[in-house]
Protein backbone atom coordinates (compact mmCIF):
# COMPACT_ATOMS: atom_id res chain seq x y z
CA UNK A 1 0.00 0.00 0.00
CA UNK A 2 1.10 3.25 -0.66
CA UNK A 3 2.48 5.28 1.97
CA UNK A 4 1.65 8.86 3.04
CA UNK A 5 5.07 10.43 3.01
CA UNK A 6 5.72 11.08 -0.21
CA UNK A 7 8.56 14.05 -0.19
CA UNK A 8 10.74 12.85 -3.32
CA UNK A 9 14.15 11.77 -2.53
CA UNK A 10 13.60 11.72 1.39
CA UNK A 11 16.78 10.07 3.54
CA UNK A 12 14.52 7.15 4.24
CA UNK A 13 13.14 6.09 0.87
CA UNK A 14 13.19 2.71 0.02
CA UNK A 15 13.85 1.04 -3.84
CA UNK A 16 11.00 0.65 -5.96
CA UNK A 17 9.37 -2.34 -5.51
CA UNK A 18 10.18 -5.75 -7.34
CA UNK A 19 7.43 -5.80 -10.45
CA UNK A 20 8.71 -8.17 -12.44
CA UNK A 21 5.54 -10.41 -12.32
CA UNK A 22 4.22 -7.89 -14.84
CA UNK A 23 6.35 -8.61 -17.20
CA UNK A 24 4.81 -10.11 -20.45
CA UNK A 25 6.55 -13.42 -21.87
CA UNK A 26 8.27 -12.50 -24.47
CA UNK A 27 9.98 -9.38 -22.37
CA UNK A 28 11.21 -11.98 -19.93
CA UNK A 29 12.68 -13.70 -22.09
CA UNK A 30 14.31 -10.64 -23.86
CA UNK A 31 18.18 -10.18 -24.14
CA UNK A 32 20.80 -7.44 -25.11
CA UNK A 33 21.15 -8.34 -28.83
CA UNK A 34 25.21 -8.93 -28.88
CA UNK A 35 26.03 -6.58 -31.51
CA UNK A 36 25.10 -4.06 -28.76
CA UNK A 37 27.59 -5.24 -26.59
CA UNK A 38 30.31 -4.10 -29.21
CA UNK A 39 29.41 -0.53 -29.01
CA UNK A 40 31.32 0.69 -25.96
CA UNK A 41 34.13 -0.54 -27.68
CA UNK A 42 33.38 1.86 -30.77
CA UNK A 43 34.40 5.14 -29.63
CA UNK A 44 37.81 3.89 -28.55
CA UNK A 45 40.26 6.22 -30.11
CA UNK A 46 42.28 4.17 -32.79
CA UNK A 47 40.58 1.23 -33.27
CA UNK A 48 40.71 -0.73 -36.09
CA UNK A 49 36.83 -0.81 -36.71
CA UNK A 50 36.04 -4.52 -38.35
CA UNK A 51 33.34 -5.68 -36.25
CA UNK A 52 30.15 -3.45 -36.71
CA UNK A 53 28.12 -2.94 -39.95
CA UNK A 54 28.20 0.64 -39.78
CA UNK A 55 28.30 2.89 -43.06
CA UNK A 56 31.15 4.97 -44.02
CA UNK A 57 30.51 8.55 -42.51
CA UNK A 58 32.44 10.06 -44.70
CA UNK A 59 29.76 8.96 -47.75
CA UNK A 60 26.57 10.43 -45.48
CA UNK A 61 25.50 13.47 -48.06
CA UNK A 62 24.76 15.95 -45.41
CA UNK A 63 28.34 18.19 -44.44
CA UNK A 64 26.42 20.10 -41.71
CA UNK A 65 23.03 20.87 -40.29
CA UNK A 66 22.02 24.24 -39.19
CA UNK A 67 18.54 25.77 -38.86
CA UNK A 68 17.14 29.15 -37.71
CA UNK A 69 15.32 28.48 -34.44
CA UNK A 70 13.12 30.72 -32.31
CA UNK A 71 14.01 32.75 -29.04
CA UNK A 72 12.05 31.27 -25.69
CA UNK A 73 10.21 34.36 -25.31
CA UNK A 74 8.42 34.10 -28.94
CA UNK A 75 4.88 33.73 -27.06
CA UNK A 76 3.02 35.57 -25.56
CA UNK A 77 3.15 38.95 -27.46
CA UNK A 78 6.51 39.32 -28.35
CA UNK A 79 8.03 42.58 -29.59
CA UNK A 80 10.34 40.87 -32.17
CA UNK A 81 8.07 37.73 -33.23
CA UNK A 82 10.52 36.91 -36.07
CA UNK A 83 13.71 37.21 -34.56
CA UNK A 84 15.29 34.07 -34.54
CA UNK A 85 18.84 32.59 -33.38
CA UNK A 86 20.85 29.93 -35.75
CA UNK A 87 21.96 26.29 -34.52
CA UNK A 88 24.67 24.37 -36.42
CA UNK A 89 26.06 20.81 -36.09
CA UNK A 90 29.66 20.05 -37.87
CA UNK A 91 30.08 16.84 -39.43
CA UNK A 92 32.76 15.74 -37.08
CA UNK A 93 34.19 17.37 -34.14
CA UNK A 94 38.16 17.12 -33.06
CA UNK A 95 38.91 14.31 -30.73
CA UNK A 96 39.20 13.16 -27.94
CA UNK A 97 35.61 14.49 -28.09
CA UNK A 98 33.38 15.32 -24.98
CA UNK A 99 31.24 12.61 -23.94
CA UNK A 100 28.37 15.08 -24.23
CA UNK A 101 29.72 16.64 -27.77
CA UNK A 102 27.65 16.38 -30.70
CA UNK A 103 28.10 16.31 -34.45
CA UNK A 104 26.42 15.07 -37.42
CA UNK A 105 28.11 11.86 -38.32
CA UNK A 106 26.89 10.69 -34.76
CA UNK A 107 23.28 11.96 -35.02
CA UNK A 108 23.58 10.32 -38.78
CA UNK A 109 25.11 6.90 -37.77
CA UNK A 110 23.52 4.17 -36.23
CA UNK A 111 23.17 4.56 -32.57
CA UNK A 112 22.43 2.97 -28.76
CA UNK A 113 18.54 2.62 -28.04
CA UNK A 114 19.21 4.65 -25.26
CA UNK A 115 19.65 7.66 -27.60
CA UNK A 116 22.21 10.40 -28.65
CA UNK A 117 23.76 10.64 -25.10
CA UNK A 118 23.34 14.61 -24.70
CA UNK A 119 19.83 14.40 -25.39
CA UNK A 120 19.69 11.73 -23.35
CA UNK A 121 21.08 12.82 -20.27
CA UNK A 122 19.59 16.36 -20.76
CA UNK A 123 15.97 14.46 -20.45
CA UNK A 124 16.59 12.39 -17.87
CA UNK A 125 17.82 15.41 -15.81
CA UNK A 126 15.28 17.20 -16.76
CA UNK A 127 12.71 14.88 -15.89
CA UNK A 128 14.52 14.24 -12.32
CA UNK A 129 14.19 18.10 -11.94
CA UNK A 130 10.08 18.34 -13.05
CA UNK A 131 9.21 14.68 -11.72
CA UNK A 132 11.20 13.46 -9.05
CA UNK A 133 9.91 9.81 -7.74
CA UNK A 134 10.08 9.37 -3.88
CA UNK A 135 11.76 5.63 -4.37
CA UNK A 136 15.42 5.42 -3.79
CA UNK A 137 17.97 5.88 -6.67
CA UNK A 138 15.55 7.45 -8.91
CA UNK A 139 14.19 6.71 -11.66
CA UNK A 140 15.60 6.03 -15.88
CA UNK A 141 14.17 7.55 -19.11
CA UNK A 142 14.45 5.62 -22.27
CA UNK A 143 13.70 7.83 -25.43
CA UNK A 144 10.53 6.93 -27.85
CA UNK A 145 9.60 7.41 -31.34
CA UNK A 146 6.28 9.20 -29.38
CA UNK A 147 3.76 8.70 -27.25
CA UNK A 148 1.94 5.93 -29.53
CA UNK A 149 5.70 4.25 -29.50
CA UNK A 150 6.07 4.18 -25.80
CA UNK A 151 2.59 3.05 -24.89
CA UNK A 152 2.80 0.16 -27.52
CA UNK A 153 5.98 -0.77 -26.11
CA UNK A 154 4.71 -0.64 -22.58
CA UNK A 155 1.61 -3.08 -23.70
CA UNK A 156 4.33 -5.24 -25.24
CA UNK A 157 6.51 -5.38 -22.55
CA UNK A 158 3.54 -5.94 -19.93
CA UNK A 159 0.86 -7.79 -21.86
CA UNK A 160 0.86 -10.95 -23.06
CA UNK A 161 -0.62 -11.71 -26.75
CA UNK A 162 -4.27 -13.42 -26.80
CA UNK A 163 -5.86 -14.86 -29.86
CA UNK A 164 -9.21 -15.13 -30.01
CA UNK A 165 -10.49 -19.16 -30.95
CA UNK A 166 -6.10 -20.62 -30.20
CA UNK A 167 -5.96 -19.34 -25.87
CA UNK A 168 -7.87 -19.52 -22.85
CA UNK A 169 -10.43 -16.81 -22.47
CA UNK A 170 -9.69 -16.91 -18.88
CA UNK A 171 -6.03 -16.15 -19.81
CA UNK A 172 -7.29 -12.94 -21.88
CA UNK A 173 -5.24 -9.62 -20.48
CA UNK A 174 -7.42 -6.54 -19.86
CA UNK A 175 -6.30 -2.78 -20.24
CA UNK A 176 -8.00 -0.46 -17.97
CA UNK A 177 -9.07 2.87 -19.17
CA UNK A 178 -11.19 6.36 -19.07
CA UNK A 179 -14.96 6.48 -19.37
CA UNK A 180 -13.96 8.12 -22.50
CA UNK A 181 -10.55 7.31 -23.68
CA UNK A 182 -7.68 8.43 -26.36
CA UNK A 183 -8.77 5.44 -29.34
CA UNK A 184 -5.41 5.27 -30.65
CA UNK A 185 -4.20 3.65 -27.08
CA UNK A 186 -7.70 1.79 -27.33
CA UNK A 187 -6.54 -0.43 -31.01
CA UNK A 188 -3.46 -0.54 -29.72
CA UNK A 189 -4.43 -2.69 -27.22
CA UNK A 190 -7.32 -4.88 -29.00
CA UNK A 191 -4.71 -5.16 -32.13
CA UNK A 192 -2.77 -7.79 -29.09
CA UNK A 193 -5.82 -9.50 -28.16
CA UNK A 194 -6.55 -7.30 -24.91
CA UNK A 195 -9.91 -6.88 -23.59
CA UNK A 196 -10.74 -2.84 -22.56
CA UNK A 197 -12.76 -1.65 -20.13
CA UNK A 198 -13.52 1.40 -18.92
CA UNK A 199 -13.71 3.02 -15.51
CA UNK A 200 -16.28 5.42 -14.39
CA UNK A 201 -14.60 9.24 -14.09
CA UNK A 202 -16.13 12.78 -13.07
CA UNK A 203 -14.81 16.53 -13.48
CA UNK A 204 -11.91 15.40 -11.61
CA UNK A 205 -10.67 12.31 -13.58
CA UNK A 206 -10.90 8.35 -12.96
CA UNK A 207 -13.44 7.52 -9.85
CA UNK A 208 -11.28 5.68 -7.58
CA UNK A 209 -14.42 4.92 -5.14
CA UNK A 210 -18.26 4.20 -6.07
CA UNK A 211 -20.24 2.76 -8.88
CA UNK A 212 -18.30 1.98 -11.37
CA UNK A 213 -14.90 3.19 -10.38
CA UNK A 214 -11.22 1.67 -10.24
CA UNK A 215 -11.91 0.08 -7.01
CA UNK A 216 -15.21 -1.44 -8.22
CA UNK A 217 -14.06 -2.83 -11.44
CA UNK A 218 -11.35 -4.13 -9.22
CA UNK A 219 -12.45 -5.82 -6.23
CA UNK A 220 -15.61 -7.41 -8.52
CA UNK A 221 -13.91 -8.76 -11.14
CA UNK A 222 -14.70 -11.75 -12.79
CA UNK A 223 -11.46 -13.91 -13.50
CA UNK A 224 -13.95 -16.20 -16.20
CA UNK A 225 -13.05 -12.66 -18.53
CA UNK A 226 -9.25 -13.18 -17.55
CA UNK A 227 -6.73 -12.32 -14.78
CA UNK A 228 -7.34 -9.08 -12.51
CA UNK A 229 -6.42 -6.31 -15.03
CA UNK A 230 -2.53 -4.92 -13.98
CA UNK A 231 -2.70 -1.82 -16.47
CA UNK A 232 -4.20 1.54 -16.03
CA UNK A 233 -3.96 3.78 -19.31
CA UNK A 234 -4.48 7.45 -18.19
CA UNK A 235 -4.04 10.97 -19.73
CA UNK A 236 -4.34 12.84 -16.39
CA UNK A 237 -4.11 16.38 -17.86
CA UNK A 238 -6.30 17.89 -20.10
CA UNK A 239 -7.88 14.38 -20.81
CA UNK A 240 -8.59 13.29 -24.11
CA UNK A 241 -11.29 14.29 -25.12
CA UNK A 242 -12.67 15.84 -21.83
CA UNK A 243 -9.90 17.98 -21.13
CA UNK A 244 -10.46 17.01 -17.31
CA UNK A 245 -7.43 18.02 -15.05
CA UNK A 246 -7.14 15.06 -12.04
CA UNK A 247 -5.98 17.41 -8.91
CA UNK A 248 -3.23 15.89 -6.75
CA UNK A 249 -5.35 14.47 -4.12
CA UNK A 250 -7.02 12.24 -7.00
CA UNK A 251 -4.22 11.28 -8.26
CA UNK A 252 -3.30 9.87 -5.08
CA UNK A 253 -6.78 8.62 -4.32
CA UNK A 254 -5.95 6.42 -7.50
CA UNK A 255 -2.73 5.55 -7.01
CA UNK A 256 -3.36 3.83 -3.40
CA UNK A 257 -6.19 1.75 -4.93
CA UNK A 258 -3.48 0.85 -7.89
CA UNK A 259 -1.17 -0.17 -5.02
CA UNK A 260 -3.91 -1.89 -3.40
CA UNK A 261 -4.43 -4.61 -6.00
CA UNK A 262 -0.95 -4.47 -7.92
CA UNK A 263 -1.67 -2.43 -10.80
CA UNK A 264 0.95 -0.35 -13.09
CA UNK A 265 0.33 3.41 -14.30
CA UNK A 266 0.65 4.11 -17.66
CA UNK A 267 1.15 7.76 -17.69
CA UNK A 268 0.14 9.57 -20.96
CA UNK A 269 1.01 13.26 -20.36
CA UNK A 270 1.42 15.43 -23.09
CA UNK A 271 -0.46 18.12 -22.09
CA UNK A 272 0.84 18.74 -18.68
CA UNK A 273 2.10 22.30 -19.43
CA UNK A 274 -1.21 23.33 -20.62
CA UNK A 275 -3.05 23.18 -17.49
CA UNK A 276 -5.93 26.45 -17.41
CA UNK A 277 -5.93 28.25 -15.19
CA UNK A 278 -1.98 28.77 -14.67
CA UNK A 279 0.13 31.57 -13.78
CA UNK A 280 -0.98 33.89 -16.20
CA UNK A 281 2.01 36.10 -15.87
CA UNK A 282 5.10 33.22 -14.79
CA UNK A 283 8.38 34.17 -14.21
CA UNK A 284 11.32 31.84 -15.81
CA UNK A 285 11.31 29.90 -12.17
CA UNK A 286 7.66 29.86 -11.43
CA UNK A 287 5.75 27.98 -14.15
CA UNK A 288 6.41 24.89 -13.26
CA UNK A 289 5.52 25.21 -9.86
CA UNK A 290 2.45 26.04 -10.77
CA UNK A 291 1.45 22.97 -12.22
CA UNK A 292 -0.40 19.73 -10.86
CA UNK A 293 2.41 17.27 -10.60
CA UNK A 294 2.88 14.27 -12.28
CA UNK A 295 2.29 10.60 -10.56
CA UNK A 296 5.87 10.03 -10.73
CA UNK A 297 6.07 12.15 -7.47
CA UNK A 298 3.54 10.04 -5.60
CA UNK A 299 5.09 6.41 -7.28
CA UNK A 300 6.82 5.47 -4.14
CA UNK A 301 6.63 1.69 -4.99
CA UNK A 302 8.05 2.45 -8.93
CA UNK A 303 4.58 1.30 -10.88
CA UNK A 304 4.23 4.15 -12.68
CA UNK A 305 5.30 4.55 -16.11
CA UNK A 306 5.09 8.25 -17.59
CA UNK A 307 4.97 9.08 -21.06
CA UNK A 308 6.69 12.09 -22.33
CA UNK A 309 6.42 13.61 -26.20
CA UNK A 310 8.10 16.77 -28.01
CA UNK A 311 4.73 16.33 -30.35
CA UNK A 312 2.82 19.34 -28.31
CA UNK A 313 6.01 21.46 -27.07
CA UNK A 314 7.98 21.33 -30.44
CA UNK A 315 6.90 19.47 -33.27
CA UNK A 316 5.12 16.44 -34.21
CA UNK A 317 7.11 15.36 -37.44
CA UNK A 318 9.81 15.03 -34.74
CA UNK A 319 8.41 11.52 -33.52
CA UNK A 320 10.74 12.24 -30.17
CA UNK A 321 9.65 11.03 -26.82
CA UNK A 322 11.17 9.50 -23.51
CA UNK A 323 9.44 7.01 -20.86
CA UNK A 324 10.38 7.36 -17.64
CA UNK A 325 9.79 4.86 -14.61
CA UNK A 326 12.03 2.57 -12.43
CA UNK A 327 14.85 1.70 -13.70
CA UNK A 328 14.83 -2.44 -13.56
CA UNK A 329 10.85 -1.68 -16.07
CA UNK A 330 13.18 0.59 -18.28
CA UNK A 331 15.63 -1.89 -18.40
CA UNK A 332 13.42 -4.29 -19.92
CA UNK A 333 11.19 -1.67 -22.33
CA UNK A 334 15.08 -1.11 -23.47
CA UNK A 335 15.30 -4.75 -24.46
CA UNK A 336 12.32 -4.18 -26.31
CA UNK A 337 13.64 -1.28 -28.47
CA UNK A 338 17.02 -2.57 -29.48
CA UNK A 339 14.48 -5.38 -31.73
CA UNK A 340 12.16 -2.96 -32.74
CA UNK A 341 12.67 0.67 -33.27
CA UNK A 342 15.96 1.03 -32.11
CA UNK A 343 16.62 4.90 -31.49
CA UNK A 344 14.81 7.51 -32.84
CA UNK A 345 16.12 9.93 -35.75
CA UNK A 346 19.05 11.04 -35.30
CA UNK A 347 18.19 14.29 -36.84
CA UNK A 348 15.51 14.82 -34.73
CA UNK A 349 17.40 14.24 -31.75
CA UNK A 350 20.37 16.28 -32.67
CA UNK A 351 17.73 19.51 -33.46
CA UNK A 352 15.96 19.00 -30.24
CA UNK A 353 19.09 18.72 -28.45
CA UNK A 354 21.53 21.76 -30.10
CA UNK A 355 17.91 23.59 -29.66
CA UNK A 356 17.45 22.44 -26.24
CA UNK A 357 20.74 22.03 -24.20
CA UNK A 358 22.29 25.08 -22.88
CA UNK A 359 23.45 26.86 -19.65
CA UNK A 360 21.34 28.97 -17.26
CA UNK A 361 20.45 32.58 -18.33
CA UNK A 362 21.51 33.40 -14.82
CA UNK A 363 24.59 31.37 -14.71
CA UNK A 364 26.77 29.30 -16.71
CA UNK A 365 29.03 27.57 -14.32
CA UNK A 366 29.12 24.35 -11.65
CA UNK A 367 29.97 26.72 -8.97
CA UNK A 368 26.19 27.87 -7.86
CA UNK A 369 25.56 31.90 -7.13
CA UNK A 370 25.54 33.91 -4.42
CA UNK A 371 22.76 33.19 -1.73
CA UNK A 372 22.48 29.61 -2.73
CA UNK A 373 19.62 28.74 -5.44
CA UNK A 374 16.24 27.86 -5.10
CA UNK A 375 17.32 23.97 -4.66
CA UNK A 376 13.90 22.95 -6.78
CA UNK A 377 15.56 24.83 -9.66
CA UNK A 378 19.28 24.83 -9.25
CA UNK A 379 21.12 21.43 -7.28
CA UNK A 380 23.84 19.64 -8.51
CA UNK A 381 23.26 17.98 -11.87
CA UNK A 382 20.42 19.97 -12.65
CA UNK A 383 20.44 20.37 -16.79
CA UNK A 384 20.55 23.80 -16.85
CA UNK A 385 24.87 23.59 -15.74
CA UNK A 386 26.99 25.02 -18.40
CA UNK A 387 28.16 20.91 -18.24
CA UNK A 388 25.57 20.44 -20.66
CA UNK A 389 26.25 22.90 -23.22
CA UNK A 390 30.36 22.69 -23.14
CA UNK A 391 30.24 20.88 -26.74
CA UNK A 392 27.90 23.57 -28.17
CA UNK A 393 29.54 25.75 -30.88
CA UNK A 394 31.50 28.81 -30.11
CA UNK A 395 28.66 32.19 -30.05
CA UNK A 396 25.71 29.48 -29.49
CA UNK A 397 23.29 27.73 -27.01
CA UNK A 398 20.53 25.89 -26.30
CA UNK A 399 17.65 27.58 -24.59
CA UNK A 400 18.50 24.93 -21.10
CA UNK A 401 15.94 24.39 -18.24
CA UNK A 402 14.65 28.41 -17.85
CA UNK A 403 14.16 28.75 -21.33
CA UNK A 404 12.34 25.54 -22.12
CA UNK A 405 10.09 26.97 -19.19
CA UNK A 406 9.61 30.05 -20.80
CA UNK A 407 8.92 28.43 -24.19
CA UNK A 408 5.95 25.91 -22.62
CA UNK A 409 4.42 28.64 -20.15
CA UNK A 410 4.39 31.27 -23.54
CA UNK A 411 2.64 28.02 -25.21
CA UNK A 412 0.24 27.28 -22.40
CA UNK A 413 -0.90 31.24 -22.77
CA UNK A 414 -1.41 30.86 -26.55
CA UNK A 415 -3.59 28.11 -25.85
CA UNK A 416 -5.16 29.08 -22.76
CA UNK A 417 -6.74 32.68 -25.14
CA UNK A 418 -7.94 29.95 -27.51
CA UNK A 419 -9.44 28.25 -24.94
CA UNK A 420 -11.50 30.81 -23.72
CA UNK A 421 -12.34 31.56 -27.66
CA UNK A 422 -13.74 28.85 -28.24
CA UNK A 423 -15.79 28.34 -25.27
CA UNK A 424 -17.25 31.75 -24.02
CA UNK A 425 -19.65 31.90 -27.29
CA UNK A 426 -20.94 28.01 -26.17
CA UNK A 427 -21.25 29.58 -22.39
CA UNK A 428 -22.78 32.56 -22.97
CA UNK A 429 -25.22 31.25 -26.01
CA UNK A 430 -28.97 32.29 -25.71
CA UNK A 431 -31.04 29.62 -24.81
CA UNK A 432 -33.87 28.17 -27.50
CA UNK A 433 -37.59 28.82 -26.54
CA UNK A 434 -39.60 26.56 -28.29
CA UNK A 435 -43.39 26.96 -28.34
CA UNK A 436 -46.08 23.77 -28.41
CA UNK A 437 -50.21 23.56 -28.20
CA UNK A 438 -51.33 21.74 -25.17
CA UNK A 439 -54.78 20.02 -24.90
CA UNK A 440 -56.47 23.32 -24.07
CA UNK A 441 -55.98 25.03 -26.52
CA UNK A 442 -53.14 27.03 -24.86
CA UNK A 443 -49.38 27.50 -26.07
CA UNK A 444 -46.41 26.01 -23.90
CA UNK A 445 -43.06 27.65 -23.79
CA UNK A 446 -40.46 25.83 -22.93
CA UNK A 447 -36.46 26.91 -22.80
CA UNK A 448 -33.39 24.30 -23.46
CA UNK A 449 -29.91 24.97 -23.92
CA UNK A 450 -28.95 22.19 -26.50
CA UNK A 451 -24.93 22.63 -26.49
CA UNK A 452 -22.98 22.89 -23.43
CA UNK A 453 -19.62 22.75 -22.62
CA UNK A 454 -17.53 21.28 -19.44
CA UNK A 455 -14.83 24.15 -19.98
CA UNK A 456 -11.63 22.26 -20.17
CA UNK A 457 -9.33 22.55 -17.04
CA UNK A 458 -6.10 21.51 -19.02
CA UNK A 459 -5.14 19.84 -22.95
CA UNK A 460 -6.11 21.07 -26.25
CA UNK A 461 -9.87 19.78 -26.63
CA UNK A 462 -13.07 20.94 -25.09
CA UNK A 463 -15.63 18.21 -24.33
CA UNK A 464 -19.33 19.51 -25.59
CA UNK A 465 -22.63 18.02 -24.58
CA UNK A 466 -25.99 17.84 -26.86
CA UNK A 467 -28.94 17.66 -25.41
CA UNK A 468 -31.32 15.69 -28.01
CA UNK A 469 -33.93 14.84 -26.43
CA UNK A 470 -35.10 18.83 -26.81
CA UNK A 471 -35.07 18.58 -30.48
CA UNK A 472 -38.85 19.07 -32.28
CA UNK A 473 -37.91 16.32 -34.32
CA UNK A 474 -36.90 13.59 -30.92
CA UNK A 475 -39.87 11.89 -31.49
CA UNK A 476 -39.53 10.87 -34.89
CA UNK A 477 -36.39 10.00 -34.85
CA UNK A 478 -33.52 8.16 -32.91
CA UNK A 479 -31.00 10.34 -30.92
CA UNK A 480 -28.07 9.26 -32.72
CA UNK A 481 -29.45 9.71 -35.50
CA UNK A 482 -30.60 13.23 -35.23
CA UNK A 483 -27.00 13.58 -33.73
CA UNK A 484 -25.44 12.37 -37.16
CA UNK A 485 -27.91 15.26 -38.94
CA UNK A 486 -26.21 17.33 -36.85
CA UNK A 487 -22.61 16.49 -37.62
CA UNK A 488 -23.80 17.01 -41.43
CA UNK A 489 -25.38 20.22 -41.20
CA UNK A 490 -22.50 21.90 -39.49
CA UNK A 491 -20.47 20.82 -42.58
CA UNK A 492 -22.98 23.19 -44.55
CA UNK A 493 -22.32 26.68 -45.29
CA UNK A 494 -23.04 29.06 -43.46
CA UNK A 495 -21.39 26.78 -40.54
CA UNK A 496 -18.72 25.10 -41.79
CA UNK A 497 -17.64 23.74 -38.95
CA UNK A 498 -15.95 20.24 -38.64
CA UNK A 499 -16.07 18.07 -34.89
CA UNK A 500 -15.22 15.09 -33.65
CA UNK A 501 -17.88 12.90 -33.24
CA UNK A 502 -18.02 11.13 -29.16
CA UNK A 503 -18.02 7.92 -31.18
CA UNK A 504 -14.60 8.60 -31.98
CA UNK A 505 -13.15 8.14 -27.97
CA UNK A 506 -15.88 5.02 -27.02
CA UNK A 507 -14.04 1.90 -25.89
CA UNK A 508 -17.35 0.00 -25.11
CA UNK A 509 -20.72 -0.31 -26.35
CA UNK A 510 -21.85 1.53 -23.52
CA UNK A 511 -20.17 4.15 -24.80
CA UNK A 512 -21.07 3.93 -28.27
CA UNK A 513 -24.56 3.96 -27.35
CA UNK A 514 -24.36 6.93 -25.56
CA UNK A 515 -21.55 9.01 -27.72
CA UNK A 516 -24.37 10.63 -29.90
CA UNK A 517 -24.79 12.90 -26.95
CA UNK A 518 -21.32 14.09 -27.53
CA UNK A 519 -18.44 15.45 -29.64
CA UNK A 520 -15.00 16.72 -29.28
CA UNK A 521 -13.63 19.80 -30.10
CA UNK A 522 -10.29 21.17 -30.47
CA UNK A 523 -9.14 24.56 -30.36
CA UNK A 524 -5.39 24.17 -30.68
CA UNK A 525 -5.15 23.54 -34.80
CA UNK A 526 -6.79 27.25 -35.26
CA UNK A 527 -5.51 30.83 -35.49
CA UNK A 528 -6.06 32.69 -32.53
CA UNK A 529 -7.78 35.34 -34.31
CA UNK A 530 -10.26 32.94 -36.00
CA UNK A 531 -11.18 30.86 -32.99
CA UNK A 532 -14.40 33.15 -32.33
CA UNK A 533 -15.91 33.18 -35.25
CA UNK A 534 -15.24 29.28 -35.60
CA UNK A 535 -17.25 29.32 -32.20
CA UNK A 536 -19.99 31.48 -33.59
CA UNK A 537 -20.61 29.18 -36.27
CA UNK A 538 -20.72 26.31 -34.28
CA UNK A 539 -23.50 28.01 -31.57
CA UNK A 540 -24.97 29.40 -35.10
CA UNK A 541 -24.75 25.71 -36.47
CA UNK A 542 -27.13 23.88 -33.27
CA UNK A 543 -29.49 26.76 -33.11
CA UNK A 544 -30.30 26.91 -37.19
CA UNK A 545 -30.68 22.48 -36.48
CA UNK A 546 -32.99 22.97 -34.16
CA UNK A 547 -35.46 25.11 -35.91
CA UNK A 548 -35.98 22.46 -38.50
CA UNK A 549 -39.14 21.48 -37.72
CA UNK A 550 -40.08 18.86 -40.87
CA UNK A 551 -38.84 15.25 -41.11
CA UNK A 552 -37.89 15.42 -44.40
CA UNK A 553 -34.78 18.35 -43.79
CA UNK A 554 -33.04 15.06 -41.22
CA UNK A 555 -34.52 12.98 -43.84
CA UNK A 556 -31.79 14.96 -46.56
CA UNK A 557 -29.04 14.96 -44.31
CA UNK A 558 -29.27 11.39 -43.34
CA UNK A 559 -29.44 10.51 -46.82
CA UNK A 560 -26.06 12.60 -47.45
CA UNK A 561 -24.47 10.64 -44.45
CA UNK A 562 -25.38 7.29 -45.93
CA UNK A 563 -23.54 8.29 -49.74
CA UNK A 564 -20.42 9.19 -47.09
CA UNK A 565 -20.83 5.68 -46.02
CA UNK A 566 -21.04 3.84 -49.78
CA UNK A 567 -17.62 5.23 -50.61
CA UNK A 568 -16.30 3.75 -47.66
CA UNK A 569 -16.64 5.86 -44.54
CA UNK A 570 -18.59 4.35 -41.53
CA UNK A 571 -20.83 6.52 -39.79
CA UNK A 572 -19.38 9.45 -37.79
CA UNK A 573 -15.95 8.27 -36.94
CA UNK A 574 -15.44 7.51 -40.65
CA UNK A 575 -16.09 10.69 -42.04
CA UNK A 576 -13.52 11.98 -39.52
CA UNK A 577 -11.17 10.18 -40.53
CA UNK A 578 -10.88 12.24 -43.19
CA UNK A 579 -9.51 15.30 -41.18
CA UNK A 580 -6.82 14.26 -39.49
CA UNK A 581 -6.08 13.98 -35.55
CA UNK A 582 -5.01 17.36 -33.27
Amino acid sequence: MATTNRSPQAASASPPQDLSHHLSRTAAARQQPAVKRFYKYFQIPGIGQLAGGLPNASLFPFDALAAHTAHATRFPAPSTPTSTSTISIPKTLPLPADPLSLDLTTALQYGQATGIPVLAAWLKHLTAHLHPPPYAGGAEILPTLGSTDGFSKIITTFANEWNKGHDDPAERPTLLVERWAYMTAVQTALARGMNVVTVNMDEHGILPTGPGSLTDVLENWDTAQGPRPHILYTVPTGQNPTGVLAPTWRREEVYDVCCKFDVLIAEDDPYWYLQYPSDPTPTSTSFFKSLVPSYLTLDTEGRVLRLDTFSKTAFPGARLGWITGQPALIERLLRVTETSTTQPSGLSQALLARLLVGPCADHGTHVPPTPTPDPAVHYPGCPCCACFAAALPKGTSGWGVHGFERWLSGLQSEYADRRAAIIEPILSAPAIVQAAPTADGWTSLTSTRPLTVLPPSGGMFAWLALDMESHPLSGSFELADLGLALWVFWTHAPWRVLVAPGGMFAPDARGREEAWGYVRVCFAALEKKVVADVAQRLVGGVTAFWEIKEKEGIDALLDEAAGANEVGLEGMEGMVSLMGFC
